[in-house]
């Protein structure tokens, strides 16, 4: 099957006029890489390929059971804001306790979290200090309560109302 997509010099483009980049990858890089290092590199990257989908299943897995029995309703915070339980994910390796903090934001309707939200986020629960609030794109993430009452609250903030009233 030939698709037409994959031809460098074909006429899919990317949006600036170059080449689609999976196809550049395909005639460009991994070409080169095959010359500097001597045999074909797609067989091993097939395989770290592979590794890494059964790397991402494993910790989403285990980031949804963490969820399971950490995420909850905040009940005196606004209607969609959850709450995440600092006891139950403290102990998580830091990559499935930065996956919980993005799905458990997301799913207040926080979204678009950098590194440096996660970091932040990840701070209120392993390396807690008294801090603040930590302004999020959408809204904002407080740890409340104590001990294992504490908890970080996820809220998303109200759209603006435009200048109509709308």
């Amino acid at each position: 099957l030939e698709d037409p997509t994959n031809a460098i010099d074909g006429p899919w483009r990317a949006a600036d006029g170059s080449a689609l980049r999976r196809s550049a990858v395909r005639h460009s890089a991994i070409p080169a890489l095959a010359s500097a290092l001597g045999v074909d590199p797609v067989p091993a990257l097939a395989r770290t390929a592979a590794l890494c989908a059964a790397d991402d299943d494993a910790l989403s897995e285990w980031t949804r059971g963490l969820l399971a029995v950490s995420c909850e309703a905040a009940s005196l915070a606004g209607e969609g804001s959850l709450a995440l339980v600092v006891s139950e994910v403290s102990g998580a390796p830091r990559a499935v306790r930065a996956r919980a903090l993005r799905e458990v934001a997301s799913r207040a309707g926080i979204r678009l979290l950098s590194g440096v939200h996660v970091d932040a986020l990840d701070d209120l629960i392993v390396a807690w200090r008294g801090q603040g609030p930590i302004p999020l794109p959408g809204g904002r993430a407080t740890r409340v309560g104590r001990g294992t009452q504490a908890r970080i609250l996820f809220e998303a903030r109200s759209p603006e109302p435009t200048r109509d009233g709308g």
